[in-house]
């Protein structure tokens, strides 16, 4: 509409309608629509085949493990085994909330991620999962099972005494497959830190908390009490008492609290029983 002055009021004039354009636009329209239909269809059929795909490929590797299971002996399996999982990997035992649901407490940094999130859970989306011998799913239930023991059996686990996980750690099995840590486990680190002596209440919770200890099945089982300084401080005790004239009292001390627990596992039979400092044997 277009308008045009006639003395003091405009009039309106009528325009021609554009009738190609128009035409041009909606023929448009529809090139996009149909476009957007067949893309939408393309993309739909493409979920579902590749949805097939996936679920072949489960059932391909749960076919596999179970002729793998039934032709190698168990000290194959743990060869193939430690392929996925190589030995003595460090595996930091933190919980970032304490038994009352609070957040904890505690000198280590790396407090905030939690070691018992279930390991084994498979994703809904197949395209991210990975590693996928995690997943009972594709490998089957016994196969998961040496899978999760065999982790247990060679992984170097680490918690910081003052903590108190050990009984947790000692209970839960993070791969959901019914295995029992305590029966499992072959090497335990308990870091001391001479920050336990801060807080008077501190050293008679630690000796509780190592009555946990015995409940570790194979005495075979390598359980090393770790004294250390601090996180960032390798040396540890020594460096940071080395220009006083009480420089070893802090080492004696953690020494003396664990020596009952110590001797007492060693006459239970628990025969590699240690204690370091900075990367040595003290006893």
């Amino acid at each position: 509409m277009q308008t045009i002055g006639c003395g003091s009021f405009p009039r309106a004039i009528p325009m021609e309608p554009k009738e190609g354009l128009s035409t041009k636009l909606t023929l448009r329209q529809k090139q996009v629509n149909v476009a957007r239909g067949r893309h939408a269809v393309s993309e739909k059929v493409k979920a579902q085949r590749f949805a097939k795909a996936y679920e072949r490929g489960r059932r391909e590797c749960l076919a596999f493990c179970v002729k793998f299971h039934a032709a190698l002996p168990r000290e194959l399996r743990d060869m193939v085994y430690d392929q996925l999982i190589p030995p003595r990997l460090w595996h930091h035992v933190f919980e970032p909330l304490d038994e009352k649901g609070q957040p904890r407490v505690s000198s280590n940094p790396l407090v905030s991620a939690s070691f018992f999130d279930p390991r084994s859970r498979i994703p809904e989306q197949p395209s991210v999962r990975r590693d996928i011998w995690r997943y009972r799913e594709y490998v089957g239930d016994i196969v998961a099972k040496e899978v999760a023991d065999r982790w247990y059996h060679t992984g170097l686990f680490i918690l910081d005494a003052e903590d108190a996980l050990l009984p947790k750690f000692l209970s839960t099995d993070v791969w959901e497959q019914d295995n029992v840590p305590a029966e499992a486990v072959r090497h335990i680190r308990l870091n001391i830190r001479d920050s336990i002596f801060d807080d008077e209440l501190k050293p008679d919770k630690l000796v509780k908390g190592f009555e946990h200890l015995f409940r570790v099945a194979n005495k075979k089982t390598e359980i090393v009490f770790y004294m250390s300084g601090g996180y960032g401080d390798p040396v540890g005790w020594y460096i940071r008492h080395l220009f006083r004239s009480w420089q070893l009292q802090p080492l004696g001390d953690a020494l003396e609290l664990i020596r009952p627990t110590i001797y007492r596992l060693r006459e239970e039979g628990y025969t590699r029983v240690r204690v370091q400092q900075g990367g040595c044997d003290v006893c």
